[in-house]
């Protein structure tokens, strides 16, 4: 436990407001290729409305404290050829004028936090479709004309110790 510790305490000095892709509706950013499913997106603190595009379905955040997540091929099959489960939040904490919902997903479930506190959990089973693979697209999208940033973890620190999250946002500004 104490590397992963370590190691999350060093990747917090590797992530630098480069490593942050802005998007808008009219600026879409694409990645594919995809080696690990940890990515975070900060949204402006009056918030916004975006939607993540996965090969595998999408995410979704709207209205301060509404989201959903859509699998491909599972479930009833009732929602375009799918599933989609909607969520609610409570309304999150700005930091340094962005909320930066942190995402981690894996083979087993699909995990959203928000300042090293998880706000979703959705696990899966055998009628969760495409959601049991991994994702290797992402393809963002604004609803409205806010400034969003969008990061793919390469190193993966997220996953091993989400609660030092608040550490970094301190040392990571846009």
């Amino acid at each position: 436990m104490l590397a992963y510790i370590a190691l999350a305490l060093l990747s917090c000095s590797l992530v630098s407001a480069s490593d942050w892709r802005p998007f808008t509706k009219a600026n879409v950013v694409e990645i594919s290729d995809i080696k690990n499913n940890v990515h975070s997106v900060r949204m402006p603190c009056n918030g916004g409305w975006f939607k993540l595009y996965y090969n595998t379905g999408h995410f979704e955040i709207f209205a301060n404290n509404k989201g959903n997540l859509f699998c491909k091929n599972a479930g009833r099959k009732n929602w375009y050829g799918g599933e989609r489960y909607d969520f609610n939040f409570a309304q999150q904490n700005c930091v340094d004028g962005f909320v930066q919902f942190d995402v981690v997903k894996s083979a087993q479930n699909f995990v959203v936090s928000v300042n090293g506190h998880q706000i979703y959990k959705k696990d899966f089973g055998s009628s969760s479709g495409d959601c049991l693979q991994n994702i290797n697209q992402i393809t963002t999208y604004v609803y409205d004309n806010q400034a969003l940033s969008f990061y793919l973890n390469a190193q993966s620190w997220l996953a091993f110790c989400p609660l030092l999250r608040g550490i970094c946002q301190r040392k990571t500004t846009l």
